[in-house]
């Protein structure tokens, strides 16, 4: 029997064949078309929650960022308006910090980075908060300053902008994985549907041109990101010389108060003991003869009278060295060293050339020398010290070498006051600083000072 014949022979017609076999062509293509659907319909929704992690992710960063310009603008200023940001910032910092988390459930990888960003933001959080009480408590101190100096909130902030990437990324990543999945149920879903071939290129042409309006919304707002950013990064460089400026005038003012100082013990403590030995003498004069415990106390008291106009003129010279406006600065820093050799008796050499500087360079090396002296005495352990200063032509070098005992640069370059007060001493002359140092290898200061110089003599 043909094959026809028995099709024929069947309870069924062709048209009822037929009809089954479209019923189950229809019913295949419809299961495909939902398939694809439903995988499409669940990459979206994932694609949804990848882009709202992003989101969150991303004004977080904002946030953190808002914080940290409002609590520069407040320890520049002093300026109450400027912690409102800074405020409100803090406060809407928790709940972002909940939502992401909330994102991050069930998958551990990124978990532990965002555990270690949270850590990382509170830690910024509690350094901006600090700051900000110690600027409170303090308005006019030096010790928020100095706080302000250290890099420590310059490394919180870049370990939340890395671990911030690194999340933004991993997230950039499981985006394009979820665009991939919907394009693929899209290509099944076209393969599914052959008969619907031009309602599916429909589709993809509109898919295409979402696409397209998509990344440009993604350049038109990394634009508005780069161009927010290149804002806040001038105005940090405005705010970070302006409080350059501000030290500068406080240091300024301190050598004021100093000079104002050393002015008032000279003279008003100078003429004090003056007096007080003058009528020693004539007390010694009107008791004679004298008994030997009377005059042994009036020596005595000579003595003390000798010892306080002595630490009088150290302090004094201490405050505001007179030398260095009486004779100069070679002289003024030759005698500051012998002083120092004598005081401490290590094995010290001096080599000055000639050279004739301002007057508020020539007080930044002399205390560049006296700060480098002190820090020997009390830390070097050193037997030996050079001190020199050298005329290169268009320029001059300080240097103060000594072989003591050496420290690590970097763990001590932020963490000491006397080396940060010398490196910005040095940069508010225009000068350029240069610590070498080692454990054990001793330690090697360098002061380089653009100016002309004379080649008169001492």
């Amino acid at each position: 029997m043909k094959p026809n014949e028995f099709l024929d022979s069947l309870p069924l017609n062709r048209s009822t064949v037929n009809f089954l076999l479209a019923l189950i062509a229809a019913a295949a293509l419809i299961s495909v078309s939902e398939l694809g659907y439903r995988r499409a319909d669940g990459a979206s929704e994932l694609l949804s929650t990848v882009m709202d992690r992003r989101h969150a992710l991303n004004r977080l960063m904002q946030l953190a960022l808002d914080a940290e310009t409002g609590q520069r603008g407040y320890m520049i200023t002093g300026q109450s308006s400027y912690l409102e940001p800074y405020n409100a910032a803090v406060a809407n910092i928790g709940s972002t910090l909940d939502e992401i988390r909330a994102h991050y459930v069930g998958l551990p990888a990124d978990l532990q980075i965002f555990a270690e960003l949270s850590r990382s933001v509170s830690k910024k959080l509690a350094e901006l908060e600090v700051t900000i009480a110690m600027r409170q408590r303090s308005p006019s101190g030096v010790e928020w300053q100095t706080a302000m100096d250290t890099a420590v909130g310059r490394l919180y902030m870049d370990n939340v902008r890395t671990l911030g990437a690194t999340l933004i990324e991993r997230t950039n990543v499981e985006a394009s994985v979820m665009r991939g999945q919907i394009d693929q149920s899209l290509m099944i879903a076209r393969v599914g549907v052959g008969l619907g071939a031009l309602a599916a290129l429909l589709a993809f042409y509109m898919y295409l041109r979402q696409s397209a309006r998509f990344a440009v919304l993604e350049k038109e707002k990394a634009m508005a990101l780069a161009s927010e950013r290149d804002q806040l990064d001038r105005l940090v460089s405005q705010r970070t010389e302006d409080l350059t400026i501000l030290a500068n005038q406080l240091q300024t003012i301190q050598e004021s108060e100093r000079e104002h100082l050393a002015r008032e013990l000279h003279d008003e403590m100078g003429a004090l003991m003056t007096a007080a030995k003058l009528d020693v003498a004539r007390l010694r004069a009107m008791l004679q003869p004298l008994t030997p415990a009377v005059a042994e106390r009036i020596e005595h008291l000579v003595s003390s009278l000798n010892a306080g106009i002595a630490l009088k003129r150290r302090i004094t010279e201490d405050l505001r060295p007179s030398a260095l406006s009486d004779l100069g600065l070679a002289p003024a820093v030759e005698f500051l060293v012998k002083d120092f050799a004598q005081r401490t008796e290590i094995d010290t050499t001096i080599q000055l050339d000639p050279i004739d500087v301002p007057q508020d360079v020539g007080l930044t090396i002399y205390r560049t020398v006296q700060e480098s002296l002190t820090n020997i005495s009390r830390y070097a352990r050193a037997t030996k010290v050079d001190v020199s200063l050298t005329d290169r032509g268009s320029t001059f070098e300080l240097k103060i070498k000594d072989n003591g005992i050496g420290f690590d640069v970097d763990k001590r370059l932020n963490a000491s006051r006397g080396l940060a007060g010398i490196r910005h001493r040095v940069q508010a002359a225009r000068g350029r600083l240069v610590i070498s140092a080692a454990p054990g290898a001793g330690c090697s200061i360098s002061a380089t000072f653009p100016g002309s110089t004379t080649k008169d003599s001492l």
